[in-house]
């Protein structure tokens, strides 16, 4: 799985009818770089009627994305993976970031923790930021 943040250009009316140019960021799930490029202008081609730019696009940080919950936001979970060494008697800390949609810091918590039920490591949900994406859209062929 390859993410990308893709910020996308538009101009929006807002509810009150007055134009308004926002940039937005989405998480698309593609194999390059060319291929989240044209994903996100296919999807902002359904999405909008205005005319639009795609002012970038980055690799994300972000190593899984939670789908299988819901919410209104989409909040980005920090998880520092803890193995310890025998051998050394050390720590090792490794860390990864989840995105989860949820209706608050506590309920994205949860999401994280759920999720990471079936794991043998220790770890630590160690930080949940809104993470300003706008929408998250899912590989498909």
């Amino acid at each position: 799985m390859n993410l990308f943040e893709c910020k996308v250009r538009y101009v929006k009316i807002n509810t009150s009818g007055k134009e308004k140019t926002v940039n937005e960021n989405y998480l698309v799930d593609a194999c390059s770089f060319t291929e989240a490029e044209a994903r996100i202008y296919a999807e902002m081609e359904v999405l909008t009627d205005a005319e639009f730019s795609v002012e970038s696009i980055k690799k994300s940080n972000i190593n899984e994305v939670l789908v299988q919950f819901t919410g209104d936001t989409l909040y980005k979970c920090k998880v520092t993976f803890i193995a310890f060494n025998e051998e050394t008697g050390s720590e090792k800390k490794t860390i990864s970031y989840l995105l989860t949609p949820a209706d608050s810091v506590s309920s994205a918590y949860d999401n994280a923790v759920m999720s990471l039920s079936d794991t043998v490591s220790d770890y630590d949900v160690s930080g949940i930021v809104d993470s300003k994406l706008i929408d998250y859209i899912p590989y498909s062929k």
